[in-house]
Protein backbone atom coordinates (compact mmCIF):
# COMPACT_ATOMS: atom_id res chain seq x y z
CA UNK A 1 0.00 0.00 0.00
CA UNK A 2 1.43 3.69 -0.92
CA UNK A 3 2.00 5.87 1.93
CA UNK A 4 1.24 9.34 2.56
CA UNK A 5 4.25 11.89 3.87
CA UNK A 6 2.69 15.56 5.67
CA UNK A 7 5.71 17.41 6.26
CA UNK A 8 5.30 20.93 8.53
CA UNK A 9 7.57 22.59 11.34
CA UNK A 10 3.66 22.63 13.59
CA UNK A 11 3.49 19.53 15.84
CA UNK A 12 -0.01 20.52 16.95
CA UNK A 13 -0.67 20.84 12.76
CA UNK A 14 0.52 17.13 12.44
CA UNK A 15 -1.58 15.93 15.13
CA UNK A 16 -4.77 17.13 13.85
CA UNK A 17 -3.89 15.94 10.33
CA UNK A 18 -3.40 12.57 12.21
CA UNK A 19 -6.25 12.56 13.40
CA UNK A 20 -8.61 13.36 10.03
CA UNK A 21 -6.26 10.77 7.99
CA UNK A 22 -4.87 7.93 10.15
CA UNK A 23 -8.26 5.71 9.30
CA UNK A 24 -8.01 6.57 5.53
CA UNK A 25 -4.21 6.54 4.39
CA UNK A 26 -0.86 5.04 5.59
CA UNK A 27 0.45 8.16 6.89
CA UNK A 28 3.78 9.27 8.41
CA UNK A 29 4.92 12.62 9.07
CA UNK A 30 7.77 14.89 10.24
CA UNK A 31 8.43 18.43 11.42
CA UNK A 32 11.41 19.40 9.19
CA UNK A 33 12.46 19.28 5.42
CA UNK A 34 15.55 17.08 6.60
CA UNK A 35 13.31 15.00 8.74
CA UNK A 36 10.91 14.38 5.38
CA UNK A 37 14.06 13.37 3.40
CA UNK A 38 15.22 10.42 6.03
CA UNK A 39 11.87 9.60 6.35
CA UNK A 40 11.96 9.03 2.85
CA UNK A 41 14.94 6.90 3.15
CA UNK A 42 13.92 4.83 5.94
CA UNK A 43 10.37 4.27 4.35
CA UNK A 44 10.54 3.59 0.47
CA UNK A 45 7.30 2.90 0.25
CA UNK A 46 5.78 6.72 0.73
CA UNK A 47 4.83 7.52 -2.77
CA UNK A 48 2.62 10.95 -2.02
CA UNK A 49 4.65 13.96 -0.18
CA UNK A 50 2.19 17.10 1.40
CA UNK A 51 4.45 19.96 2.78
CA UNK A 52 3.77 23.16 4.11
CA UNK A 53 5.14 26.07 2.36
CA UNK A 54 6.66 28.19 5.34
CA UNK A 55 9.26 26.13 7.36
CA UNK A 56 12.60 26.76 8.26
CA UNK A 57 15.92 25.86 6.74
CA UNK A 58 14.41 24.06 3.82
CA UNK A 59 10.93 26.00 3.00
CA UNK A 60 8.26 23.33 1.46
CA UNK A 61 9.17 24.35 -2.75
CA UNK A 62 12.94 23.84 -1.81
CA UNK A 63 12.21 20.56 0.17
CA UNK A 64 9.26 19.34 -2.80
CA UNK A 65 12.33 19.81 -5.35
CA UNK A 66 14.85 17.76 -3.35
CA UNK A 67 12.34 15.35 -3.25
CA UNK A 68 11.59 15.38 -6.75
CA UNK A 69 15.33 15.09 -7.35
CA UNK A 70 16.49 12.26 -4.76
CA UNK A 71 12.64 10.12 -5.30
CA UNK A 72 11.63 10.55 -8.82
CA UNK A 73 8.53 8.59 -8.30
CA UNK A 74 7.21 10.53 -5.50
CA UNK A 75 4.21 12.52 -5.87
CA UNK A 76 4.59 15.56 -4.18
CA UNK A 77 1.41 18.81 -3.38
CA UNK A 78 2.59 22.19 -1.26
CA UNK A 79 0.00 23.64 0.84
CA UNK A 80 0.38 27.49 1.51
CA UNK A 81 -0.75 30.77 2.56
CA UNK A 82 -2.16 33.73 0.10
CA UNK A 83 0.81 35.32 1.26
CA UNK A 84 3.05 32.90 -0.41
CA UNK A 85 1.01 31.98 -3.51
CA UNK A 86 3.17 34.12 -6.03
CA UNK A 87 6.35 31.50 -4.55
CA UNK A 88 4.51 28.56 -4.32
CA UNK A 89 2.63 29.07 -8.17
CA UNK A 90 6.47 29.38 -9.64
CA UNK A 91 7.07 25.72 -7.58
CA UNK A 92 4.38 24.42 -9.74
CA UNK A 93 5.43 26.10 -13.18
CA UNK A 94 8.77 24.53 -12.70
CA UNK A 95 7.37 20.70 -12.19
CA UNK A 96 8.02 20.19 -8.53
CA UNK A 97 4.70 20.10 -7.64
CA UNK A 98 1.62 18.02 -8.89
CA UNK A 99 -0.99 20.03 -6.87
CA UNK A 100 -1.06 23.23 -5.10
CA UNK A 101 -3.47 23.42 -2.24
CA UNK A 102 -4.52 26.63 -0.08
CA UNK A 103 -4.87 26.95 3.71
CA UNK A 104 -7.43 26.67 5.30
CA UNK A 105 -7.84 23.27 3.08
CA UNK A 106 -11.15 22.04 3.54
CA UNK A 107 -11.13 18.39 4.36
CA UNK A 108 -12.65 17.06 1.27
CA UNK A 109 -10.28 19.29 -0.60
CA UNK A 110 -7.47 17.25 0.88
CA UNK A 111 -8.79 13.72 0.64
CA UNK A 112 -9.92 14.73 -3.34
CA UNK A 113 -6.02 15.85 -3.71
CA UNK A 114 -4.43 12.82 -1.89
CA UNK A 115 -6.67 10.29 -3.78
CA UNK A 116 -6.24 11.91 -6.96
CA UNK A 117 -2.26 11.62 -6.49
CA UNK A 118 -2.50 8.20 -5.64
CA UNK A 119 -4.30 7.32 -8.77
CA UNK A 120 -1.54 8.99 -10.27
CA UNK A 121 0.85 6.95 -8.09
CA UNK A 122 -1.01 3.55 -9.46
CA UNK A 123 -1.10 4.76 -13.02
CA UNK A 124 2.48 5.27 -13.27
CA UNK A 125 3.12 1.80 -11.46
CA UNK A 126 0.79 0.27 -13.83
CA UNK A 127 2.85 1.98 -17.02
CA UNK A 128 6.04 0.95 -15.37
CA UNK A 129 5.03 -2.80 -14.72
CA UNK A 130 3.73 -3.05 -18.65
CA UNK A 131 7.13 -1.51 -19.80
CA UNK A 132 9.34 -3.67 -17.32
CA UNK A 133 7.57 -6.46 -18.62
CA UNK A 134 8.04 -5.84 -22.32
CA UNK A 135 11.84 -4.62 -21.92
CA UNK A 136 12.28 -8.00 -20.03
CA UNK A 137 10.98 -10.07 -22.45
CA UNK A 138 12.89 -8.28 -25.38
CA UNK A 139 15.93 -8.88 -23.66
CA UNK A 140 15.29 -12.49 -22.75
CA UNK A 141 14.57 -13.03 -26.65
CA UNK A 142 17.61 -11.20 -27.34
CA UNK A 143 19.27 -13.25 -25.09
CA UNK A 144 18.13 -16.63 -26.95
CA UNK A 145 19.27 -15.83 -29.96
CA UNK A 146 22.78 -15.06 -28.66
CA UNK A 147 22.65 -18.86 -27.02
CA UNK A 148 22.07 -19.52 -30.73
CA UNK A 149 23.96 -17.40 -32.49
CA UNK A 150 27.33 -17.98 -29.96
CA UNK A 151 27.29 -20.23 -26.88
CA UNK A 152 30.93 -18.82 -25.98
CA UNK A 153 29.06 -15.09 -26.00
CA UNK A 154 25.99 -16.34 -23.95
CA UNK A 155 28.00 -18.00 -21.49
CA UNK A 156 30.22 -14.55 -21.32
CA UNK A 157 26.96 -12.76 -20.24
CA UNK A 158 26.28 -15.55 -17.96
CA UNK A 159 29.55 -14.46 -16.01
CA UNK A 160 29.04 -11.01 -16.44
CA UNK A 161 24.93 -10.71 -15.32
CA UNK A 162 26.03 -13.26 -11.59
CA UNK A 163 29.00 -10.56 -11.47
CA UNK A 164 26.87 -7.59 -11.78
CA UNK A 165 24.30 -9.16 -9.42
CA UNK A 166 26.34 -9.91 -6.95
CA UNK A 167 27.98 -5.79 -7.01
CA UNK A 168 25.11 -3.83 -6.88
CA UNK A 169 23.55 -4.47 -3.69
CA UNK A 170 27.01 -2.98 -2.55
CA UNK A 171 27.05 -0.42 -4.35
CA UNK A 172 23.64 0.37 -3.47
CA UNK A 173 22.62 2.37 -6.89
CA UNK A 174 19.04 3.45 -7.77
CA UNK A 175 17.46 2.31 -10.88
CA UNK A 176 19.03 -1.28 -10.64
CA UNK A 177 17.46 -2.94 -13.45
CA UNK A 178 19.41 -0.13 -15.63
CA UNK A 179 22.68 -2.16 -14.82
CA UNK A 180 21.55 -6.18 -15.03
CA UNK A 181 19.71 -4.95 -18.28
CA UNK A 182 23.12 -3.56 -19.57
CA UNK A 183 24.80 -6.73 -18.19
CA UNK A 184 22.51 -9.31 -20.09
CA UNK A 185 22.45 -6.85 -23.59
CA UNK A 186 26.52 -6.98 -23.17
CA UNK A 187 27.68 -9.03 -25.39
CA UNK A 188 24.64 -9.15 -27.71
CA UNK A 189 26.84 -7.50 -29.92
CA UNK A 190 28.65 -10.53 -30.71
CA UNK A 191 25.63 -12.62 -31.87
CA UNK A 192 27.05 -11.37 -35.71
CA UNK A 193 30.72 -12.51 -34.86
CA UNK A 194 33.67 -10.88 -33.78
CA UNK A 195 36.21 -8.63 -36.05
CA UNK A 196 38.61 -6.62 -35.27
CA UNK A 197 38.88 -3.13 -33.47
CA UNK A 198 37.23 -0.48 -35.74
CA UNK A 199 38.28 3.42 -35.31
CA UNK A 200 35.00 5.13 -33.85
CA UNK A 201 35.54 8.93 -32.88
CA UNK A 202 39.30 8.90 -32.45
CA UNK A 203 39.21 5.57 -29.80
CA UNK A 204 39.54 1.93 -30.66
CA UNK A 205 36.09 1.02 -30.47
CA UNK A 206 35.25 -3.06 -30.37
CA UNK A 207 32.72 -3.78 -33.94
CA UNK A 208 30.64 -5.89 -31.16
CA UNK A 209 30.43 -2.86 -29.15
CA UNK A 210 29.39 -1.09 -32.04
CA UNK A 211 26.87 -3.38 -33.19
CA UNK A 212 25.46 -3.64 -29.87
CA UNK A 213 24.65 0.08 -29.91
CA UNK A 214 23.38 0.14 -33.43
CA UNK A 215 20.94 -2.63 -31.79
CA UNK A 216 19.88 -0.93 -28.79
CA UNK A 217 19.95 3.19 -29.14
CA UNK A 218 16.34 3.41 -30.58
CA UNK A 219 14.68 1.19 -28.16
CA UNK A 220 13.10 3.36 -25.67
CA UNK A 221 14.05 3.71 -22.06
CA UNK A 222 17.44 1.68 -23.08
CA UNK A 223 19.35 5.05 -23.49
CA UNK A 224 21.84 4.26 -20.79
CA UNK A 225 21.59 0.61 -21.23
CA UNK A 226 23.21 1.43 -24.92
CA UNK A 227 25.74 3.64 -23.24
CA UNK A 228 27.37 1.06 -21.01
CA UNK A 229 27.12 -1.52 -23.02
CA UNK A 230 29.06 0.75 -26.25
CA UNK A 231 31.35 2.06 -23.80
CA UNK A 232 32.06 -0.97 -21.55
CA UNK A 233 34.72 -2.67 -23.67
CA UNK A 234 36.56 1.11 -24.72
CA UNK A 235 37.67 4.15 -23.96
CA UNK A 236 34.93 6.36 -21.73
CA UNK A 237 34.35 9.56 -22.84
CA UNK A 238 34.69 12.39 -20.02
CA UNK A 239 31.17 13.90 -21.04
CA UNK A 240 29.15 10.13 -20.67
CA UNK A 241 26.76 10.93 -17.59
CA UNK A 242 27.55 9.29 -14.46
CA UNK A 243 24.98 6.57 -14.62
CA UNK A 244 26.21 5.59 -18.06
CA UNK A 245 29.64 5.76 -16.58
CA UNK A 246 29.33 4.21 -13.87
CA UNK A 247 27.35 1.09 -15.61
CA UNK A 248 30.42 0.84 -17.76
CA UNK A 249 32.89 0.49 -15.70
CA UNK A 250 30.79 -2.10 -13.88
CA UNK A 251 30.22 -3.92 -16.88
CA UNK A 252 34.42 -3.73 -17.52
CA UNK A 253 35.14 -5.30 -14.21
CA UNK A 254 33.04 -8.11 -14.92
CA UNK A 255 34.45 -8.61 -18.48
CA UNK A 256 38.19 -8.47 -17.02
CA UNK A 257 37.10 -10.84 -14.52
CA UNK A 258 35.40 -13.05 -16.65
CA UNK A 259 38.69 -12.64 -19.13
CA UNK A 260 41.12 -14.05 -16.62
CA UNK A 261 39.15 -16.67 -14.21
CA UNK A 262 38.91 -19.11 -17.52
CA UNK A 263 42.62 -18.37 -18.52
CA UNK A 264 45.17 -20.16 -17.88
CA UNK A 265 45.66 -17.66 -15.06
CA UNK A 266 43.17 -18.49 -12.90
CA UNK A 267 40.14 -16.36 -10.88
CA UNK A 268 43.21 -15.55 -7.50
CA UNK A 269 45.08 -14.05 -10.61
CA UNK A 270 41.84 -12.56 -12.16
CA UNK A 271 41.01 -10.98 -8.71
CA UNK A 272 44.69 -9.47 -8.46
CA UNK A 273 44.35 -7.89 -12.00
CA UNK A 274 41.11 -6.26 -11.50
CA UNK A 275 42.37 -4.60 -8.21
CA UNK A 276 45.58 -3.48 -10.33
CA UNK A 277 43.01 -2.04 -12.63
CA UNK A 278 41.67 1.09 -10.09
CA UNK A 279 43.19 3.66 -13.00
CA UNK A 280 41.03 2.32 -15.24
CA UNK A 281 37.49 1.79 -13.12
CA UNK A 282 36.39 3.44 -9.56
CA UNK A 283 37.88 1.59 -6.68
CA UNK A 284 34.57 0.95 -5.40
CA UNK A 285 33.15 -0.67 -8.11
CA UNK A 286 36.54 -3.11 -7.70
CA UNK A 287 35.62 -3.52 -3.90
CA UNK A 288 32.40 -4.68 -4.90
CA UNK A 289 33.28 -7.40 -7.20
CA UNK A 290 37.07 -8.18 -6.78
CA UNK A 291 35.88 -11.00 -4.36
CA UNK A 292 33.18 -12.72 -7.22
CA UNK A 293 33.18 -16.39 -7.45
CA UNK A 294 31.04 -17.24 -10.15
CA UNK A 295 28.67 -20.08 -9.73
CA UNK A 296 29.74 -22.62 -12.05
CA UNK A 297 28.67 -25.63 -9.48
CA UNK A 298 25.05 -24.59 -9.40
CA UNK A 299 24.11 -27.00 -12.27
CA UNK A 300 22.03 -30.20 -11.05
CA UNK A 301 18.94 -32.85 -12.44
CA UNK A 302 16.12 -31.38 -11.43
CA UNK A 303 12.72 -33.39 -11.72
CA UNK A 304 10.49 -31.94 -14.74
CA UNK A 305 7.45 -30.76 -11.72
CA UNK A 306 9.77 -28.94 -9.63
CA UNK A 307 11.46 -26.71 -12.85
CA UNK A 308 11.16 -22.90 -11.90
CA UNK A 309 10.55 -20.06 -14.42
CA UNK A 310 14.15 -18.21 -15.00
CA UNK A 311 15.94 -21.13 -14.72
CA UNK A 312 18.58 -22.12 -17.53
CA UNK A 313 18.48 -25.55 -19.35
CA UNK A 314 22.47 -26.83 -19.27
CA UNK A 315 21.10 -29.48 -22.12
CA UNK A 316 19.28 -30.42 -24.78
CA UNK A 317 15.30 -31.65 -24.00
CA UNK A 318 14.71 -34.36 -26.78
CA UNK A 319 11.95 -36.55 -27.25
CA UNK A 320 12.51 -40.44 -27.59
CA UNK A 321 11.93 -39.98 -31.24
CA UNK A 322 14.70 -37.42 -31.29
CA UNK A 323 13.00 -34.43 -31.92
CA UNK A 324 14.19 -31.16 -30.38
CA UNK A 325 11.54 -29.27 -27.39
CA UNK A 326 14.04 -27.23 -26.11
CA UNK A 327 17.58 -26.06 -27.14
CA UNK A 328 20.54 -25.68 -23.63
CA UNK A 329 20.83 -22.21 -22.90
CA UNK A 330 17.52 -21.15 -22.90
CA UNK A 331 15.42 -20.06 -19.99
CA UNK A 332 12.39 -21.53 -18.96
CA UNK A 333 9.35 -19.78 -19.05
CA UNK A 334 5.81 -20.96 -17.54
CA UNK A 335 4.98 -21.90 -20.63
CA UNK A 336 7.83 -23.71 -21.34
CA UNK A 337 7.26 -26.62 -18.19
CA UNK A 338 3.85 -27.02 -18.67
CA UNK A 339 4.72 -28.41 -22.07
CA UNK A 340 7.46 -30.33 -20.48
CA UNK A 341 4.79 -31.48 -17.89
CA UNK A 342 2.24 -32.70 -20.63
CA UNK A 343 5.07 -34.64 -22.74
CA UNK A 344 6.39 -36.39 -19.44
CA UNK A 345 2.46 -37.32 -18.80
CA UNK A 346 2.52 -38.83 -22.62
CA UNK A 347 5.77 -40.98 -21.89
CA UNK A 348 7.81 -38.60 -24.83
CA UNK A 349 10.27 -37.53 -22.74
CA UNK A 350 12.34 -38.83 -19.45
CA UNK A 351 11.91 -37.00 -16.06
CA UNK A 352 15.18 -35.22 -14.98
CA UNK A 353 16.20 -31.83 -16.84
CA UNK A 354 20.05 -30.65 -16.40
CA UNK A 355 19.24 -26.82 -15.20
CA UNK A 356 20.82 -23.77 -14.04
CA UNK A 357 18.97 -22.37 -11.18
CA UNK A 358 19.48 -18.30 -11.18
Amino acid sequence: MASVLFVDDEPQVLAAIERSLFQRYELYTATSGIAGLKCLIDHPDIRVVVSDMRMPVLDGAQFLQEVRRRHEGVVTLLLTGHADLEQAAAAVNEGAIFKLLTKPCPQSTLFGALDDALALVQARDAESALLHTTLLETMRAMSQMLALASPAAYLKTRFVEQCVRYGLPRLQWSDRWQYEAAATLSQIGRAGGDSEPSIVEGSAMPAHSERAWALLRSIPRLDKVALMVRYHDSAIPVELDETSRQGAQLLHAAVVLEGLTYSELGHNRAQQALIAARHKIAPRIIDAVHDFVPDIHGVRLEAIHKLVPGWLLEQDVLTDAGMLVLHKGQRLSEAAITALNNLLKLGKIADGVRVQPL
